[in-house]
């Protein structure tokens, strides 16, 4: 997945910008949190040495390195969206059971609080924040083009 710094050298670093979002984009897909922790890694150096570089960079040159850093960032926020409805996922299924055991323990008020957790984690209403959540994010963005 890394980009070996011999190979790029002919590169400018709007170009390897470039280049390594591009990889990213194909390789996402299979990605794990360390996956995604190396390349967040290697991403931040490329950006701050395209900052620190001293370079003069033609208007053609920035709009690449602009693009090619909105496109990781897209790529981010879809990955975090992923997660965090898998993880939300996983949370309704697993409730039902969380709730019995955490209202086990406590005794005569268990019924009442039960009902507010229910509640609190309907999950008609975390459809909808959601769904506004998507609204949102085409709205920002344009949709992800997914």
């Amino acid at each position: 997945m890394l980009v070996a710094a011999g190979a790029c050298s002919r590169y400018s670093v709007p170009q390897k910008l470039n280049i390594f979002v591009n990889r990213t984009e194909q390789l996402c897909v299979n990605y794990q949190a360390t996956d995604w922790q190396r390349s967040m890694n290697q991403f931040d150096k490329l950006v701050e040495e395209y900052h620190t570089s001293g370079k003069r960079y033609t208007k053609a040159e920035r709009d690449l390195a602009a693009k090619s850093i909105g496109r990781y960032h897209a790529l981010l926020l879809e990955n975090g969206i992923e997660q965090s409805a898998a993880f939300l996922e996983e949370l309704k299924e697993a409730l039902p059971a969380y709730l019995e055991g955490f209202t086990d323990v406590l005794g005569e008020h268990a019924g009442e609080f039960e009902e507010y957790l229910e509640n609190l984690f309907n999950t008609e209403k975390l459809e909808g924040a959601f769904s506004e959540l998507e609204k949102k994010l085409e709205e920002i963005f344009g949709g992800l083009g997914y």
